[in-house]
């Protein structure tokens, strides 16, 4: 993983743990009652509303939080840290003092000066450990006392912008595409998953209108989709799954961890 995807990756999970904490200590509609200044919040709208015209023909995220910037999710974090961050982060001066370093770390063209090789090692290892905090807090509930036992998928991406998380930061594990493809269409996915002890992961993809699996291994994997004939279909699906190499899994069909991706496949014109 490189600076970039690990930068990208880490600020996906605050915002992930954000949304589990604040629902869970303020409410459903947290985000108008933990007093954010009007102006961030019409900002955030306003990239909402710009994202379809910047992505044409890609998923747009609906909610609000996914366009806060990397100080504004921190923002939330610190301000409201005894409604339950400190039960992910533990050592608040700890936590500052990364997101302090990551925030400076995270525009290098600021500094018209790329990062340097130990910088480099530095970002990766602080996100690192940050996230691996994340995985074992929202692997554990948000807040319970089980420590975690299992391999999660952190998310997996298509190139159409959906995004899809796996146990805990969203038990629904799904998604459903608005996008039309049809045979002959390529569309790419990345994956990321998490393992409590660093194991190696294992990838399994199932097409559902294909006998055939794909098997990939790492923490992170990318794989491309060609459409074909027997692709087609109203709910078309892609399930990635993962296992860590345990003699015990959290599925009793031997899988740690799995999410579907839907989407509509229809023939080609013509």
């Amino acid at each position: 993983m490189d600076v970039g995807d690990a930068l990208n990756v880490l600020e996906n999970s605050l915002r992930d743990v954000v949304e589990l904490v604040l629902r869970k200590g303020v409410g459903p509609e947290w985000l108008a009652s933990v007093g954010l200044p009007e102006e961030r919040v019409n900002s955030w709208r306003q990239r909402r509303e710009e994202e379809p015209r910047r992505r044409p023909g890609g998923e747009v995220e609906q909610r609000l939080l996914y366009y806060a910037d990397f100080y504004g999710v921190v923002d939330l974090i610190q301000k409201h840290w005894a409604k339950g961050f400190h039960e992910c982060f533990g050592n608040r001066k700890r936590f500052d003092v990364y997101v302090d370093r990551l925030g400076a770390f995270r525009n290098p063209d600021a500094h018209s000066r790329a990062l340097l090789p130990f910088e480099q090692n530095l970002v990766i290892g602080m996100a690192g450990e940050l996230r691996q905090e994340i995985g074992l807090f929202l692997s554990r509930g948000g807040g319970a006392d089980e420590p975690e036992y299992f391999a999660r998928i952190e998310e997996v991406r298509d190139s159409y912008g959906m995004r899809v998380v796996g146990h805990g930061a969203d038990q629904s594990g799904s998604g459903r595409s608005n996008v039309t493809l049809r045979p002959g269409d390529e569309i790419s996915f990345a994956g990321k998953a998490w393992d409590p002890d660093g194991r190696d992961l294992k990838w399994e993809i199932f097409l559902s209108n294909r006998k055939e699996r794909i098997h990939l291994e790492g923490a992170s994997i990318e794989w491309q989709w060609r459409l074909e004939t027997r692709d087609i279909g109203e709910e078309s699906s892609v399930l990635f799954a993962v296992e860590s190499g345990r003699p015990y899994h959290r599925h009793r069909d031997g899988l740690d961890d799995r999410v579907v991706m839907w989407y509509r496949v229809l023939p080609a014109i013509g």
